[in-house]
């Protein structure tokens, strides 16, 4: 993906350069000095949520939000290991809060841990599962548009919630279709 992402930048600039060369210049000057703005503002933003993050965590919150999990989504994932069980259920509370980018190392712990324990099922599961993750508090996106002057960010968070719980039951209802195909050819 970054070699076709370089390659289309290439032929852009390339492009620019013969077509107006004063326009490419200033155009590229612009560009990188609003991805360094938004780098900013987000980074800013994103050390908040980690904040509360952390203070969720230390009062334990996110502990009994993973306990009231745990049989759910061992059952849904067919689990029987507890230190898998407490990764599944961290990164099951983490997505629920809208902190992806905490949730996706446990994610990918998990997945490890189950594929050894030949659990195939559940780590290819929880891959779907956390990519359509549904958020209860959206905050990458409630970030997102902060940074950018939304005067009214925290509005996103229903439609945001409707979205991400459709998008996973989608998500499921087409991993256990694909999944009966696959082992109905097997057969």
């Amino acid at each position: 993906m970054n070699a076709i992402f370089l390659l289309f930048c290439t032929f852009s600039l390339i492009f620019c350069i013969f077509k107006s060369p004063e326009t490419a210049l200033s155009a590229m000057l612009e560009g990188a000095n609003k991805s360094i703005l938004l780098i900013f503002s987000l980074a800013s933003v994103y050390i908040v949520w980690m904040g509360v993050y952390n203070l969720l965590e230390k009062s334990n919150v996110t502990s009994k939000l993973a306990l009231g999990l745990k049989k759910p989504i061992n059952k849904l994932l067919k689990n029987k290991n507890d230190q898998i069980s407490k990764l599944l259920c961290m990164n099951f509370a983490c997505n629920l809060l809208g902190l992806g980018g905490i949730a996706t190392p446990l994610g990918i712990n998990a997945c490890y841990k189950m594929q050894e324990d030949n659990n195939f099922f559940g780590a290819e599961l929880l891959v779907v599962i956390s990519a359509t993750s549904i958020q209860i508090l959206p905050t990458s996106v409630i970030s997102i548009a902060v940074s950018l002057g939304s005067k009214n960010a925290y509005s996103l968070i229903f439609p945001c919630f409707l979205c991400t719980v459709f998008s996973t039951l989608f998500g499921v209802v087409l991993f256990y279709i694909f999944k009966s195909k696959r082992l109905k050819n097997k057969k």
